[in-house]
């Protein structure tokens, strides 16, 4: 019981269970004929070929296995209402043992593949013009072999079988459009995975141990690249952008107004650069050394994304209660540090007023210390004093574009929300 065993494996190893299903048997003489062969007397017409052949062996699968996946092929020779799948599938759905679970694909007739089923299939990218950047949304899976067959081929050789890196590029290509990829492997005789096949599935493996959040349960991403080597897949507040060029240049990606932050996965001492305005992306391309580099094949940039709420006061700030957002609006040059502050801030942006000037500097023991005319005005812990700390080395912590008046509260605005060291309360 071939079956029973695959299963029984599968179980204890808490695998889900799958079985590739041929609707057609050329070999066997009582097939009905079709495209590659021809009926002989034995044959069965199509409709008894399903009845006492292909419908047995599927319940079969169904109610005896308990298959979680059920994968047909061979369908072309006759159309869904002639191999009579409506039916089946209303069994399996409805009365089946694994009705609540079981998982199917799109080989149910000649008539079905893109149409009908639990997800759509394409073979060796054929049947992809369906599933475009902006195209189907149905649960769609690339099914190809590392190399040009699905089982063991003998004659094959290295020239045959995909790199390590196009391996992965399928893969991030796939995933990046909304699929899934079934990569198949064809044991030899003996039962063993041949080694070139094994190193690309090792070199899989690697490549996810670093880049998997890029890949594991994410979707299509809701902007394009229109880098022929940067691919993009999204989660949450999170945009993955797959980098397979890995040079000295940078990466453009529009329709990002949002952007928090961008880092490198599995490098989290890369400091990568960024830019955005006008609702683009700019990403320099980080250059690393090999010992540096996070991976082989591909890198992943993260861009966070989201509302970007303001960060808090550092740890180690001092805080007395009554202490309101620290905010130094001058106007008439007056500086406020209450809700009322906020308030003239918050108006000010809706009115766009020009005029604000802004300087808030860090002090060594990194209390925010806010400056007025040169002087200091107030500091975190609420004594207006910044003891050993001469104006000219306070001027070192000075925050960036903060030394000449910013001309507008928008400006003003996304000066301070581009440091994570403290906070204006803006709601």
């Amino acid at each position: 019981d071939l079956a029973g065993e695959f299963c029984k494996a599968m179980r204890e190893a808490g695998l889900k269970r799958g079985f590739y299903f041929s609707m057609l048997e050329y070999a066997n003489p009582q097939y009905p004929g079709g495209r590659d062969s021809k009926r002989t007397e034995a044959s069965l017409s199509i409709a008894d070929w399903n009845r006492f052949v292909n419908f047995p062996q599927l319940k079969d699968l169904a109610d005896r296995y308990e298959a979680d996946i059920i994968w047909p092929d061979g369908e072309w020779d006759y159309t869904g209402d002639e191999h009579g799948s409506a039916g089946f599938l209303a069994w399996l759905y409805n009365d089946s043992k694994v009705k609540d679970t079981v998982v199917v694909n799109d080989r149910w007739g000649k008539d079905t593949r893109g149409r009908h089923g639990g997800h759509y299939t394409t073979e060796y990218g054929h049947g992809a013009s369906a599933i475009k950047d902006t195209g189907v949304m149905h649960p769609w899976e690339e099914c190809r072999g590392i190399g040009g067959s699905f089982g063991y081929n003998q004659f094959e050789t290295t020239e045959h079988y995909m790199s390590r890196t196009r391996c992965i590029r399928t893969l991030v290509s796939t995933v990046s459009r909304g699929g899934n990829l079934l990569l198949n492997v064809g044991p030899d005789a003996d039962g063993r995975i041949p080694a070139i096949m094994e190193d690309r599935l090792l070199a899989i493996g690697e490549w996810l141990k670093v880049n998997g959040d890029a890949i594991y349960a994410t979707t299509r991403a809701n902007i394009k690249s229109n880098d022929k080597d940067v691919y993009l897949t999204a989660k949450g507040d999170k945009l993955y952008v797959i980098d397979f060029k890995r040079n000295a240049s940078v990466i453009k990606l529009d329709g990002l107004d949002d952007v928090l932050s961008v880092e490198l996965l599995g490098s989290k001492n890369t400091v990568v650069k960024y830019s955005t305005k006008g609702g683009n992306l700019a990403i320099t391309r980080a250059v690393l050394s090999s010992a540096d580099a996070p991976c082989d094949h591909a890198w992943v940039y993260v861009v966070n994304r989201g509302k970007k709420n303001p960060a808090r006061y550092p740890a180690n700030a001092t805080l007395k209660s009554g202490d309101g957002p620290l905010v130094q609006a001058h106007r008439g040059g007056k500086g406020e540090f209450d809700d009322n502050a906020v308030g003239a801030f918050k108006n000010s942006l809706k009115k766009g007023v020009r005029g604000f000037e802004i300087d808030v500097r860090f002090s060594k023991d990194r209390k925010l210390v806010v400056m007025h005319d040169g002087k200091v005005d107030r500091t975190t812990d609420g004594t207006g004093e910044v003891e050993s700390l001469t104006l000219e080395e306070l001027k070192k912590f000075r925050l960036e574009a903060s030394s000449e008046p910013i001309p507008t509260a928008e400006e003003a605005f996304e000066v301070f929300r581009g440091r994570k060291d403290f906070f204006i309360e803006i709601e």
